[in-house]
C-alpha cells in the first residue's frame, strides 16, 4: 500500500553535516578536544549556538519539496520489539575521571538501589507506620547504602551463561576499571544477566580476576589484566528514609541469545547509554546546593529551576502526537517547531528534569515516526539536542555523549535502547532521592505503562502514593500544586497500570474537583499542571463511564472539558481538539450524526485558530 503521508524525508538536512537517512555512521570522539566555557544561567544565547539552523524550520517543513498532505493515521503504542542490535566495531568509552564542564564535580557512579529497605508491605508494620525522614534533604549527604536481602545462592546462573559473559565482564571490570556495582547493573539492564554480588566474587576467584594484579583467566594479553586505572571509589549518593521497591524483583531470566553474545560489541551503545545516564546524574547531584523533599527537587541557590520548562516541552510533544492523530499535520509541525525552539535555553542548563522528561519525549517521537512511516524526526531531534549541548558544554559532557550514542543507534535497536536508558534513569534517581519520591513514582508509572506492566508491585505503589498524597494535603493544602501533582500521578497509575476502575473513578473525581478553577490571564486559560490535570481527569471519567455504557455522563464530561479548554491558550486548545476528536467518534458510533457534525465544525474552527499561531 502506498504511503498516505510523506512529511519529513529530508528533515535531517537542516542540521549541518547530518546524513539524511537513518542513524549516523560510527564516529570517534576525541578525549583531548578543547572544551568551550560552560553556559551560565544568566546568558541568553550561547557561544556558537546554532540559531540559524532552526530559524526557518517551519518554512522548511512546509516547503513543497518536503511536505505532501494526506490523511494521517492513529499513532500506535510502541511495543518493545524483539530486535537485533547493529554491529559496532568501535565505540568511545566514557570514564568518570575527567572534569565535566557545567558540573563542577568529578563524576562518580551511582549503583542501582532497588532492594527494599525496611519491612515488606506484606509483613510487619504497614507503610503508614514508617516515619518520613527530616526534610528537605541535602543531596550531597552521603549515607550507607541500604541493601535488601541478597539474592539466594540457589539461584545459580548456568555455567554456559557465565562463560558467555566472561569476556564482557573482563572488559568492563578489568580493562575499563568499572566498579562491581556498575558491572552488575549494566549486565542486568543490557544483557539481562542477573547474579548476586556473592556469585560474581566467587566467579572472579575461579577465573582469577583481580584488579591491580597480573592475574586473569580470560586468555587475553597480560597487559589487559593490570592496566585498569585505579580510581578512588566514592561513596554512593543515597536518599535517606524508606525506599520501597515498586517493581517485583526478578531473580533470574535468560540472557541474550548466544548468537548476539558472540558479537558483544553490538551492545556497546546500550552500555554507553547506561554509563552516560549514571555519570550525568552522579555528577549533577554531587555539586553542592541541591535539595529535595518528598515532592520536588530544588536547584542550588542562584540557579534557575528548569522543571517547568521541561514539562512544557514534553506537553508540546504530546500535542504534536495529538494533532497528527487527527490528521492535522500542518498544525502538528507548527507545534514541533516550538519544541525545537524551546530546547535551546533548556540545553544550556544541567538539570535532573532532562532524564525525567527526555525518555518519554523520545518514546512519543518514536511513535510519531512509526505512524508516519518516516524515521527522520527522532534522529533530527537527537542531533539537534546534541549540537546544542556541544555548543554549551563540549564533547566530553555526558549528555552530549548520550545523545551522540543514541544518534548512531539503528532504528531496529532504538526502542529497546530507549527502554534501557529510561530504566537506568529511574534506578539512578531512585538511589538519589528515594523510591517513594513523587518524581520517581511518576517515572515508574510512565515506564510500566509502556514497557513492563508485569513487574508492577501494585500494593507498594499504591501505598507510597497514598502516603504522599496525605502528606501533601496536610502540609500544602488540597489545591496546592504539589498535592495536585501527586494526585495526578496516582490517578495515572491507577487508570493505566492498576486496572482498578473503582479506585480510578474515585481519584479522577477528586482530581477534577480540585482543578475546576483553572488559572487564566486576561480571561484566557493557561496550560499548566492544573489544566493538564483537569483535562486528564475529564478524559478518565468519560472513559470509565463509557465502559459502563453511561453515554450521557461520558458525553457531559468531555463536552464540559472542551467548552473550557477551547477558551485557553494554544496548548489548551490542542487538548480541546483531542477531546473533540474522541467525542466526535463516540457520537458517530452512537448514531448521533447531527451532534457529531456540529462538534466537527467546532474542531475545525479550533484548528484554524491554531493554524494562525494563536
Amino acid at each position: 500500500m502506498a504511503r498516505e503521508v510523506q512529511l519529513i524525508a529530508n528533515i535531517g538536512a537542516w542540521i549541518p553535516q547530518v546524513p539524511l537517512q537513518g542513524p549516523e555512521q560510527t564516529e570517534t570522539i576525541s578525549d583531548t578536544a578543547p572544551l568551550p566555557p560552560a553556559q551560565r544561567d544568566g546568558d541568553s544565547v550561547p557561544r556558537g549556538a546554532p540559531d540559524d539552523e532552526i530559524a526557518n524550520f517551519w518554512s522548511f517543513l512546509t516547503s513543497p519539496s518536503v511536505m505532501v498532505y494526506g490523511a494521517g493515521g492513529r499513532v500506535p503504542h510502541m511495543p518493545d520489539y524483539n530486535i537485533r542490535e547493529e554491529d559496532l566495531s568501535r565505540i568511545v568509552d566514557v570514564t568518570p575521571d575527567s572534569q565535566i564542564p557545567g558540573m563542577g564535580q568529578q563524576a562518580a557512579f551511582i549503583p542501582r538501589n532497588v532492594d527494599v529497605a525496611g519491612p515488606s508491605p506484606h509483613e510487619g508494620p504497614g507503610l503508614d507506620a514508617i516515619l518520613t525522614p527530616a526534610l528537605p534533604l541535602m543531596l550531597t549527604q552521603r549515607t550507607r547504602r541500604p541493601r535488601g536481602p541478597p539474592l539466594p545462592d540457589t539461584n545459580q546462573c548456568p555455567e554456559q551463561e557465565w562463560e558467555q559473559m566472561k569476556p564482557i565482564i573482563h572488559r568492563m571490570y578489568l580493562e575499563e576499571g568499572k566498579t562491581l556495582d556498575d558491572v552488575m547493573s549494566t549486565l542486568s539492564l543490557v544483557y539481562h544477566f542477573h547474579a548476586s554480588e556473592k556469585m560474581y566474587k566467587s566467579r572472579f576467584t575461579k577465573w582469577g580476576f583481580a584488579k591491580y594484579s597480573k592475574k586473569g583467566g580470560s586468555g587475553r594479553d597480560d597487559r589487559h589484566h593490570a592496566t585498569a586505572p585505579q580510581r578512588r571509589r566514592k561513596r554512593p549518593l543515597i536518599a535517606r528514609g524508606p525506599a520501597k521497591s515498586l517493581v517485583r524483583r526478578r531473580l533470574h531470566c535468560p540472557t541474550a541469545p548466544v548468537s548476539l553474545l558472540e558479537s558483544p560489541d553490538r551492545y556497546r551503545r546500550k552500555e554507553l547509554t547506561v554509563h552516560c545516564v549514571q555519570n550525568y546524574i552522579s555528577a549533577l547531584f554531587q555539586s553542592k546546593g541541591w535539595m529535595a523533599d518528598m515532592f520536588s527537587i530544588s536547584p542550588p541557590a542562584g540557579t534557575a529551576d528548569h522543571s517547568a520548562g521541561w514539562r512544557q516541552v514534553e506537553d508540546q510533544c504530546f500535542g504534536v502526537s495529538v494533532l497528527i492523530q487527527g490528521s492535522s499535520i500542518k498544525h502538528a509541525f507548527q507545534t514541533l517547531d516550538g519544541v525545537f525552539q524551546s530546547l535551546k535555553p533548556l540545553a544550556a542548563a544541567s538539570d535532573p528534569s532532562i532524564v525525567v522528561k527526555f525518555w518519554p519525549m523520545c518514546h512519543r517521537l518514536h511513535g510519531i515516526c512509526v505512524s508516519l512511516d518516516d524515521r527522520q524526526l527522532l534522529y533530527a531531534f537527537l542531533r539537534h539536542f546534541r549540537e546544542l549541548t556541544k555548543n554549551y558544554f563540549g564533547t566530553k559532557h555526558p549528555v552530549f555523549l548520550l545523545l551522540n550514542a543514541l544518534s548512531h543507534v539503528e532504528w531496529d535497536a532504538m526502542i529497546s535502547t530507549l527502554r534501557v536508558g529510561y530504566l537506568k534513569s529511574i534506578h539512578c534517581m531512585e538511589s538519589v532521592i528515594g523510591a517513594d519520591h513523587t518524581t520517581v513514582l511518576s517515572m515508574w508509572s510512565n515506564y510500566i505503562k509502556y514497557w513492563d506492566r508485569q513487574s508492577l508491585h501494585q500494593a507498594v505503589f499504591a501505598a507510597n502514593f497514598t502516603r504522599l498524597l496525605a502528606a501533601a494535603d496536610a502540609q500544602f493544602g488540597e489545591k496546592s500544586e504539589k498535592a495536585i501533582s501527586v494526585l495526578h500521578g496516582f490517578t495515572y497509575a491507577a487508570f493505566y497500570n492498576f486496572d482498578d476502575q473503582m479506585l480510578s473513578r474515585q481519584l479522577a473525581e477528586d482530581l477534577l474537583g480540585r482543578t475546576m478553577e483553572l488559572p487564566h490571564v486576561n480571561g484566557e486559560y493557561q496550560w499548566g499542571l492544573e489544566s493538564q490535570s483537569f483535562a486528564f481527569a475529564s478524559k478518565v471519567l468519560a472513559l470509565l463511564c463509557l465502559r459502563e455504557d453511561q453515554r450521557d455522563e461520558s458525553r457531559a464530561y468531555l463536552a464540559d472539558a472542551i467548552s473550557c479548554l477551547e477558551r485557553g491558550d494554544r496548548e489548551c486548545k490542542t487538548r480541546a481538539v483531542m477531546l473533540a476528536e474522541d467525542l466526535e467518534s463516540w457520537l458517530k458510533s452512537w448514531g448521533d450524526i447531527h451532534s457529531a457534525e456540529a462538534l466537527g465544525q467546532k474542531r475545525i474552527r479550533l484548528l484554524s485558530i491554531l493554524s494562525d499561531g494563536k
